[in-house]
C-alpha cells in the first residue's frame, strides 16, 4: 500500500493527498514523467492483495480505525484511477 501511495503522490490527481503534501517531493524518483503504467499495476496490486472480504479488512479491531483505513484506501484507488 506505501508504494502504491508514493505512485498516487506522482500524479496530478493525487497531489491532494494527505501524505503527499506532508512529504513533497516524495515522488520525485519514479521515472520519467508519465508514470500512467505504473498507476495502473498499482491499482492492480492493491486489488488484487487488499480484496474487500481479505485478512486486512477483518483484521481491524477497532471500527473507527476501520472506517479511517477504509477512507485511505478508497481515497488512494480514486488516485490512481484518476490518472
Amino acid at each position: 500500500m506505501a508504494a502504491a501511495a508514493v505512485v498516487a503522490a506522482g500524479l496530478p490527481s493525487g497531489r491532494g493527498l494527505p501524505w503527499n503534501e506532508d512529504y513533497p517531493g516524495n515522488a520525485a524518483w519514479l521515472p520519467g514523467n508519465d508514470i500512467t503504467g505504473l498507476a495502473l499495476m498499482a491499482d492492480r496490486v492493491l486489488d488484487s492483495h487488499f480484496p474487500s472480504d481479505g485478512w486486512y479488512w477483518r483484521s481491524w479491531v477497532d471500527e473507527d480505525d476501520r472506517a479511517e483505513a477504509i477512507l485511505v484506501h478508497e481515497r488512494l484507488r480514486q488516485a490512481l484511477q484518476d490518472r
